[in-house]
């Protein structure tokens, strides 16, 4: 991001000037969206999935309720033959957005259980209602 652009093509400050510090600022406010996408893998909120484009391939993030049941899931993608070094990078990235599990999951050293259908519904921006005609 050294380029002074933000990432996120949703954002009203897509193309903002400000630089990298207020970028990573704006990151850190930008709601969990459907659609939201680390590299190859997009959040659907809908069904609260995390989908690998391509190959597809689907993550229940309703099934995370704990550190160890996030764990398995990285290693589970990282034993598929298509999984790049790319791809888990932006796995992580994208469970560390999803949950922030040093903070929800896995603080101190200690773990922890949340319960992940309200834990991610809470997280998630609400969808803009549709103008009625």
């Amino acid at each position: 991001m050294t380029n002074g652009h933000c990432p996120n093509d949703r954002c009203e400050n897509h193309a903002h000037p400000g630089g990298v510090d207020i970028l990573e600022e704006m990151e850190a406010t930008v709601p969990l969206f459907d659609g939201k996408q680390w590299g190859n893998w997009r959040f659907q909120a809908e069904n609260l999935t995390l989908v690998h484009l391509t190959p597809h391939y689907e993550i229940d993030l309703e099934i995370i309720r704990d550190s160890a049941e996030m764990l398995d899931w990285i290693f589970q993608v990282q034993q598929k033959a298509w999984a790049t070094e790319r791809d888990m990078a932006d796995l992580l990235s994208a469970f560390d957005d999803i949950f922030e599990p040093q903070a929800s999951l896995c603080s101190a050293g200690q773990g922890k259980t949340i319960e992940p259908t309200k834990f991610l519904r809470e997280r998630v921006a609400p969808v803009p209602a549709a103008p009625v005609p």
